[in-house]
């Protein structure tokens, strides 16, 4: 016989008696040891390396007190590895043990069915099997004890895992503001990101960890061991400007209203330090799809864009003030029936009402501000920029927040304010505007101007976060920050100050006259005509429906106390489609005066 033949059946000899040996070993030791033999000779015989991923605890975020808003709270979970244990005799001893102790420990499964639940995961490779969820430190400290498990991972197949489900100490408060992140909330890989949680989560989630596992075979049996770790960073901390006592105030006056008035949609409140644009409350509901809750699903503070109707009146009486076209509020104009001479718009019929009542063909600037006169406001603006409107519109884009402004929370809205370049003009279209009507504003838009009037004319950024912190150490912090310093002129402040105090004490805002401090404000009742669809209009312009519904915004806008400005207000509220009209001094001025005599 030569050489290779020899070689071969030699060979092909040892293949033979492997194969019986294999066999015979079989049939002593149970299938099981088959199954496990066929998964060892046919599943990953090449060494690898397993990454598993640590994650960091997510920062906190805090009110102006250092109160937790949002935390995450550690969670620990329990897995179990059933393939790591190769040595059958250990396995069977450790597996029957182990289940007669978790009998007893954990509820749901008797000793019998943690043995099976064991045994079935260990038949089918199951590497990760759910053993128990949500424990506390000291459960899992005796669950490391047992048979088993006091191994380890590598040894036992006792498997720890840690995450960080966020809480919400507060309830609903803010809730929108502070916000969520769906997914993974890692800093590139999410799919949702809403609120202080979403803008700034790049510092709140932190950096991942990780430790990397070898597989492989050593001395004939599948090892694994660690090869590398990374210790995850945790997140930094938002140190918020909120302050929770007044946000709940907010909170519980809009639900109040909303509960009391069931065709009121919305309800938005923001209160901000006029100095610095520190917003100290910013409550925003409204009620869900179906009208069966009220929550706060929608930041319509920065996002919400209305026609605001009358409190657009103050920028226009600005205008007038700065460019020297009114010198006095005590300056009059002719009445004339609250008519618009030779331009279609519509009839103001308080100006007509006042005309019967005073015996007089002349009413002041501030009288007319104070019963918010379309009709003096519309002639005013017309007379000063009919020739150039431009020059007119302009100036209300420069009263609103700059479209680059870096506000904390992404979402914010700018202001529509449409010009004589954009659109064919027409002079009805000069008038509406003077009133606040044919443009598109946020609340926080308007709050804005009134925080600089309340500031003597310099436009202060508004803002959330006072400062990011790690360890508590600041990494960042914010303060105040001036967008325009003359935007309005002192002279011009003063004296839209003493219109919007007269307001309260003898016009349309009188709900607010007693309030624990001296305000200064304005109200506005603005129908909306965005709803109303093509072909389904009644009348002219347009703001109501077939049905003779109509959506109403109740603004009320201002400051106190009105000699020393300390905060600015806006309180927003808007119907659903209906008969009703909620007017701006009503319900919006209550809320507010909730506001400010509880501080």
């Amino acid at each position: 016989m030569n050489k290779p033949l020899k070689i071969t059946l030699i060979s092909f000899g040892g293949i033979i008696a492997f194969l019986l040996l294999t066999i015979l070993y079989i049939s002593f030791d149970g299938t099981s040891r088959l199954s496990i033999i066929r998964h060892r000779l046919f599943s990953r015989q090449d060494d690898y390396v397993q990454t598993e991923v640590i994650w960091p605890r997510r920062g906190r975020i805090l009110d102006r007190d250092g109160n937790e808003l949002v935390r995450s709270r550690e969670r620990i979970d329990i897995y179990m590895d059933c393939c790591v244990v190769e040595d059958s005799g250990r396995w069977a001893d450790g597996s029957r043990a182990l289940a007669d102790s978790l009998g007893k420990m954990l509820p749901g499964r008797t000793a019998d069915e943690w043995y099976e639940y064991f045994q079935n995961a260990r038949s089918n490779h199951k590497r990760y099997i759910p053993v128990a969820q949500d424990i506390s430190f000291q459960m899992k400290d005796s669950l490391a004890k047992l048979p088993l498990y006091r191994d380890g991972q590598y040894g036992g197949g006792f498997i720890t895992e840690y995450s960080y489900p966020r809480e919400y100490p507060y309830g609903t408060l803010a809730r929108r503001t502070l916000g969520y992140v769906k997914g993974t909330g890692s800093s590139s890989d999410f799919n949702t990101h809403v609120g202080l949680e979403g803008s700034y989560n790049t510092y709140l989630f932190g950096r991942r960890g990780e430790r990397k596992v070898k597989y492989g075979m050593r001395r004939g049996m599948r090892r694994h061991w660690e090869v590398g770790y990374k210790e995850p960073q945790h997140g930094y901390d938002l140190h918020t400007t909120l302050d929770m006592r007044l946000q709940a105030v907010a909170d519980s006056t809009l639900r109040a209203i909303l509960a009391e008035e069931e065709d009121l949609d919305r309800a938005t409140l923001v209160l901000m330090e006029v100095e610095t644009g520190a917003i100290r409350v910013m409550a925003n509901l409204m009620r869900n799809g179906d009208r069966t809750s009220v929550g706060e699903y929608y930041n319509n503070a920065i996002a919400r864009l209305i026609e605001p109707g009358e409190v657009v009146q103050t920028m226009t009486l600005a205008k007038l003030l700065d460019d020297g076209v009114v010198t006095s509020l005590e300056s009059t104009i002719p009445t004339r029936h609250g008519m618009m001479s030779g331009i279609p718009y519509p009839q103001d019929a308080h100006v007509a009402d006042y005309e019967r009542e005073h015996q007089t063909s002349e009413i002041s600037i501030l009288d007319g501000y104070t019963m918010s006169s379309r009709y003096v406001m519309a002639k005013c603006a017309y007379d000063a920029y009919a020739d150039s409107a431009a020059v007119f519109t302009g100036a209300l884009r420069g009263y609103c927040l700059p479209s680059d402004v870096e506000f904390d929370l992404e979402g914010l809205r700018h202001a529509n304010i449409r010009g004589p370049e954009q659109y064919p003009w027409t002079s009805a279209d000069l008038c509406a505007m003077a009133n606040g009507y044919s443009m598109m504003l946020t609340p926080m838009d308007i709050l804005s101007f009134y925080n600089t009037i309340a500031s003597r004319g310099k436009m202060v950024e508004p803002y959330l976060v006072q400062s990011v912190q790690y360890e508590g150490r600041n990494v960042k912090l914010n303060g105040i920050k001036y967008l325009t310093e003359d935007v309005l002129s002192y002279r011009t402040c003063d004296t839209i100050t003493r219109a919007l105090r007269e307001n309260v004490l003898s016009g349309t805002a009188t709900r607010l006259r007693d309030a624990k401090y001296p305000v200064a404000g304005k109200t506005g009742t603005s129908r909306q005509q965005w709803y109303i669809k093509d072909g389904d209009a009644e009348g002219a312009p347009g703001y109501t429906d077939k049905q003779g519904n109509h959506i109403t915004a109740g603004t009320f806008v201002g400051f106190f106390p009105a000699d020393e400005p300390k905060y600015s207000v806006i309180c927003v509220l808007e119907s659903r489609p209906c008969h009703k009209t909620f007017y701006g001094s009503t319900l919006p001025a209550l809320a507010v005066e909730e506001i400010v005599n509880s501080l």
